[in-house]
């Protein structure tokens, strides 16, 4: 039943909508706006209105806490300021790209759900000579509650929908340097991903049973690939010398925490401008830092990844797919995580598009943990651009996860989930 402050809430939102469409519709009479500065490339305003059927993604109550099958809806406002300082880069000539976007979340019945999430984005890219250089660096600063949520049974997945609303710092950086003279090139990476939950800790025993407990955690690799370019194809070997840490709980005797050697080979082709391969696979070489992990038992594991990019004048197609080994996010535990994801986007016309994607994952946790669960997901969407700066967009999203391990113990890790929301955007 709703309260009154749940129909204002409503009220607000639905209002916030109608805002942003009435502000952003054009005008005969109104004046030209001020050109923007050069250097930025966007400065912009979208409301989202959002209905949840599965808020904590989870089939199961916890014994004292109502989390199964929880619907509300959702509201956020985001705000984006993206700014091309290339001007800057002159010697050597490459591009320099930066952005902010705060987004702010507010659920109308689940409060604890409620946050903000702060993103800052570094770009450049450039070449001088036989010398090029890629950075793409991201850090996300969720806003969130302190407190995880209780559980009953969960799956891996829906307990990782629930811990990106919590308190955090995400950092993603991707670098490369590449010295290419002529056909032979040599090529210097280093990836880096780390998630930082400021979340508060609880020995999940007596009445803090059933609390999730999420990890720091992150891996760093780096190393050096050799390779060749013929024409449209290109050749590369390589190896990794990379680090996982995975913090480790004071009632958790162990961290799976290791180190890791990678030798890879890969493939880049295109088979005429538009369409796009790459491919890249090798042995992963594991050493747990601490010997009673299970995951010493199965050190060496198959890394893989490829991706295949279509884009013509109406359509675009991308299919991704990765295969590594993980640290989980609630901490002791390994497991092999497969990804893939199919994206089909059709543009109708200059006002039109439509968008589906596909996306499957899949989780095989190391021994003596017992969990296999996999992750399906579709995606419809469609947008409208009523005018140069304004537009709106719907999308509507089904999930199902499904467990592998038949056991008593397992039940209730299943799942369903629908999403459905609508977006307007103003761009100044």
């Amino acid at each position: 039943m709703h309260t009154v402050e749940t129909r204002t809430w409503h009220g607000i939102m639905g209002t916030s909508i109608v805002l942003a469409l009435a502000i952003s519709t054009p005008r005969a009479t109104a004046a030209e706006p001020a050109p923007k500065p050069a250097w930025l490339t966007e400065a912009s305003v979208a409301t989202k209105l959002a209905f949840d059927t599965n808020v904590y993604a989870v089939e199961l109550n916890h014994p004292t806490v109502t989390v199964a099958e929880v619907e509300d809806w959702a509201m956020s406002v985001c705000v984006r300021l993206a700014a091309d300082g290339s001007a800057w880069v002159q010697r050597p000539k490459g591009t320099l790209t930066a952005s902010y976007s705060p987004t702010w979340t507010r659920f109308d019945e689940q409060r604890s759900e409620t946050h903000t999430v702060h993103k800052l984005t570094l770009g450049s890219t450039g070449k001088e000579g036989a010398w090029s250089w890629l950075f793409d660096g991201t850090v996300n600063y969720v806003d969130g509650s302190e407190k995880s949520p209780f559980y009953g049974i969960y799956s891996s997945y829906g307990m990782a929908v629930s811990r990106e609303r919590r308190e955090q710092v995400q950092q993603l950086v991707k670098a490369q340097l590449k010295y290419q003279p002529h056909a032979v090139f040599a090529r210097w990476v280093v990836n880096y991903v780390n998630y930082d939950l400021l979340t508060d800790h609880h020995a999940p025993t007596g009445p803090w049973a059933g609390y999730l407990n999420y990890v720091d955690r992150s891996d760093l690799h780096t190393g050096l690939d050799v390779g060749r370019t013929f024409k449209a194809t290109t050749v590369f070997a390589g190896a990794r010398a990379g680090t996982q840490y995975q913090q480790q709980v004071p009632w958790a005797n162990y961290s799976g925490s290791n180190d890791y050697t990678r030798l890879l080979v890969g493939l880049e082709h295109k088979f005429f401008p538009a369409v796009s391969l790459s491919l890249c696979a090798g042995p992963d070489f594991r050493d747990y830092a601490d010997a009673r992990s299970a995951a010493n038992q199965d050190p060496t594991v198959l890394y893989a990844e490829g991706a295949l990019q279509a884009k013509f004048k109406a359509e675009s197609v991308s299919l991704t797919a990765k295969q590594w080994r993980w640290v989980a996010s609630s901490g002791k535990a390994v497991y092999n995580d497969k990804s893939a994801a199919l994206t089909w986007k059709h543009t109708f016309s200059p006002a039109w598009s439509s968008t589906v994607a596909l996306n499957f994952y899949r989780s095989s946790y190391v021994a003596p943990i017992v969990r296999k669960e996999q992750l399906y997901q579709l995606t419809l969407g469609a947008g409208y651009q009523f005018a140069e700066n304004w537009s709106v967009a719907g999308e509507l999203s089904w999930h199902r996860c499904e467990n592998f391990i038949d056991l008593a113990s397992a039940e209730g890790r299943e799942y369903e989930r629908t999403l459905g929301g609508i977006t307007a955007k103003l761009t100044f």
